[in-house]
């Protein structure tokens, strides 16, 4: 009883709201290539009236994995019901992109960029109130300044 009542813990997606209306879920505190499946499949299997926005960066310390693991998280977005993904980085991120796009994700619902300035540029405006969007990296990404710019 007393773990139901306990308060959700930050950026561990943790469902929040932007100043427009749109769901947040910030899952940007850490990142490995099981846990940005997992919660892609929370966001794919999430209800909502509007579009779902994945925005999603780079995974660290994958040593010479790194190439092949991104490519896997580039290739499970593209399986999802997601209507954009914004990928964040560099290399990596470039490497999630390509797979998704090789797996058969539309070049319109991919974004690639390379900073949360960028990021910044691009979504609050266009969200709308009926928007779902998963925030999922690690903290070294910076992502979470992203929630917090649109956080009401």
């Amino acid at each position: 009883d007393a773990i139901a009542t306990m308060p959700p813990t930050r950026m561990r997606l943790s469902v929040l709201h932007a100043v427009c209306g749109a769901r947040i879920i910030d899952d940007s505190y850490n990142v490995s290539p099981s846990s940005m499946a997992a919660a892609l499949d929370v966001l794919s299997r999430m209800p909502t009236r509007g579009r779902r926005i994945a925005i999603l960066g780079e995974i660290g310390e994958l040593g010479q994995e790194e190439k092949r693991l991104h490519g896997y998280v580039g290739a499970y977005v593209a399986a999802k019901p997601i209507d954009l993904v914004v990928f964040v980085g560099r290399d990596a991120a470039r490497e999630m992109a390509e797979a998704a796009k090789t797996m058969g994700l539309s070049e319109d619902a991919i974004e690639l960029v390379e900073s949360v300035e960028d990021v910044m540029k691009i979504i609050p405006p266009i969200l709308k109130d009926t928007d779902t969007v998963l925030v999922k990296a690690s903290r070294a990404a910076g992502l979470d300044a992203f929630v917090r710019g649109v956080v009401a």
